[in-house]
């Protein structure tokens, strides 16, 4: 509720082209003013000539403004215009049919950090008795604090406060634990040939959908290459468990780092630290299918000491092992030479998981680009 003194009134209508006209703005904001926006009326003024609160070295006024909507989707992108083309605070209330809301933006010299936005119909008593307007200011936004913060704090704590419990229930809005893909593909699977899937449980007693294999084969039996039949293709020792890898699900997730940022809250970038296939993952939901390109640069199993792992070549005794190539009393079956697969094997199963993610990113007619030399190179 907005309790003013007439002194206080300026009811004056303000054309939505005032605030694109002059600025560079593309046609889809246009468009949006048009179609988002009904009418903008700027019905007060709080300064120290209209109400006589001292005003402060970057506040000089308040101003209110009531925007009547076209819908129930208040238009963030069109408040920062908005507040980018006048000096002073808005206070805005918000009209849709017979809903109302309000709303401030948290601003930093000029830069706007952040909107607090009420519910619909939220009935906020707003106290606009202050000793100067940087005070008015502050109360007016601790009325949109909702949360269980001690307000005779210092606003900056507030406010920092309010950040950190925002950040947390966002967290708390994900699955803090990426798409389980094998049980993805089994799903696919079984949309094509539901006899073939079955139900077992899982080291915890979850009950989870499984594929026979012996059954499936059986249906595909004129077309899948079985036993010792040739055919061509990439293996290697650890494929398996690659493509294991690049399927699990991962528990980890991204965390903001404002401080560290640059325009946090406008920004169209995004840059993250930490394990490249974990990250491939956490994306893998936000921007399935939606990436035209990616550029990989990754180690060149050169061997030599980079700040991340630049050798992936197999001990002989893990290669033997894994690739079955010495006999029950350790003697070797084959010649050994530095071609052979242990100096590849662990680098190609790096590799493999993260493409495999990667490509599911990818657009339809999207690219991957990877710089690499001659050392994997065959």
């Amino acid at each position: 509720m907005i309790n003013l003194p007439n002194s206080c009134i300026v009811d004056r209508f303000i054309p939505k082209s005032k605030f694109y006209e002059k600025k560079d703005l593309n046609s889809n904001l246009i468009k949006k003013f048009q179609e988002k926006i009904k009418k903008i009326t700027w019905k007060y003024k709080i300064s120290e000539e209209s109400v006589g609160i001292e005003k402060d070295a970057n506040i000089k006024e308040i101003q209110i403004f009531e925007i009547e909507l076209k819908t129930n989707v208040i238009p963030i992108d069109l408040l920062k215009i908005i507040d980018s083309a006048i000096p002073y605070i808005i206070l805005y209330k918000f009209t849709y049919k017979n809903n109302f809301a309000y709303g401030i933006a948290l601003k930093k010299s000029k830069n706007i950090e952040k909107y607090f936005l009420s519910d619909w119909n939220e009935d906020i008593n707003f106290d606009f008795s202050a000793k100067n307007l940087k005070i008015c200011y502050e109360n007016i936004i601790k009325k949109f604090i909702k949360k269980n913060i001690d307000l005779s704090l210092s606003f900056e704590k507030i406010i920092e406060i309010d950040n950190k419990l925002n950040n947390i229930k966002i967290m708390m809005k994900f699955d803090m634990k990426t798409k389980d893909l094998q049980q993805d593909n089994v799903g696919k699977i079984e949309a094509l040939f539901h006899e073939v899937v079955t139900e077992t449980k899982d080291e915890k007693g979850n009950i989870k959908k499984v594929v026979d294999f012996d059954k499936l084969r059986q249906i595909l039996s004129d077309e899948i290459v079985e036993g010792p039949r040739e055919r061509y293709g990439l293996n290697w020792v650890g494929k398996k468990e690659a493509l294991y890898n690049a399927n699990k699900s991962t528990s980890k997730t991204l965390r903001p780092v404002k401080e560290e940022s640059v325009n946090f809250e406008n920004t169209k970038n995004i840059y993250i630290e930490g394990d490249n296939l974990d990250a491939l993952k956490i994306i893998q939901e936000s921007y399935l299918g939606k990436i035209k390109m990616i550029y990989i640069d990754p180690p060149y199993n050169t061997g030599k000491d980079f700040i991340y792992k630049d050798n992936f070549k197999m001990n002989k005794e893990e290669y033997d092992k894994k690739s079955e190539i010495i006999d029950e009393e350790g003697n070797k079956l084959v010649q050994n030479t530095e071609s052979n697969g242990r100096f590849h094997s662990d680098w190609l199963s790096m590799m493999y998981s993260r493409l495999k993610v990667a490509r599911n990113l990818l657009t339809d007619d999207g690219v991957i680009f990877i710089s690499i030399d001659d050392h994997e190179v065959h």
